[in-house]
């Protein structure tokens, strides 16, 4: 758009500088009618002529480039508040996995008075977890990048882990409170759940080494229009 409107202008200058003097060829050469007015009198008028059409050249040219420039900023803009929108999504997204709180919870399952007052507060830490990522994923679906892609997948194989661990913790609750299942078995149960989620190992640091990929790319997309519409 910049290219063709300084085209334009230049082509318009060139067009304004010509004018006058093909008019002036012809009128000496060609034109059949006598020619009012004598030198003296021509001279000035394209004088006053191309004086004025300096200034409103100008005077464009002024406007055009004033303009060109708020587009250019609007466009920046957008571009670096989308950026700033990303970082903010990325921490809540990577810091809504807490396996940390998640094992406190489990240890105090064993206690089967407290078991299902306690399986609640789990299955709110869950719903946090998935509605981050349905938000997420919702917000950021016209991103085609491949870096995107690596982080909401390992978020999603994380996130479905711990769902099915939960899951299985829900089952067991039931089990041993109509007593299908022995205390001890129940234990092991929860046992083994906290030993899976230990197994994932620190889900928040791999998912904001992921995070921090992106935001790299993103970053040197900031830069290509700080540079193509701010420093021109």
């Amino acid at each position: 758009m910049i290219i063709y409107r300084k085209t334009f202008l230049i082509t318009l200058l060139v067009a304004v500088i010509c004018v006058p003097i093909v008019v002036n060829i012809i009128c000496l050469t060609v034109f059949p009618a006598p020619i009012i007015g004598n030198g003296e009198k021509w001279l000035g008028f394209w004088g006053s002529y191309l004086g004025g059409v300096t200034t409103v050249l100008a005077t464009i040219f002024v406007l055009d480039r004033n303009h060109n420039r708020e587009i250019n900023r609007k466009e920046y803009e957008i571009q670096k508040n989308y950026f700033d929108s990303l970082c903010i999504d990325m921490g809540k997204l990577c810091s809504s996995i807490d396996t940390d709180t998640l094992s406190f919870y489990l240890m105090n399952l064993r206690s089967i008075v407290d078991a299902v007052s306690i399986f609640q507060i789990i299955s709110n830490l869950e719903s946090k977890m998935n509605c981050e990522y349905n938000e997420f994923c919702l917000k950021y679906a016209h991103n085609k990048m491949q870096e995107k892609d690596n982080l909401i997948n390992t978020y999603y194989d994380y996130a479905d882990s711990i769902s099915k661990q939960i899951s299985l913790l829900q089952e067991a609750i039931v089990d041993r409170q109509v007593g299908t299942i022995t205390e001890n078995v129940y234990n092991s149960i929860i046992s083994r759940v906290c030993k899976e989620l230990e197994n994932l190992g620190d889900i928040r640091t791999q998912l904001f080494l992921l995070a921090n990929n992106w935001k790299k790319k993103e970053w040197m997309i900031l830069e290509d229009y700080r540079n193509k519409y701010v420093n021109e």
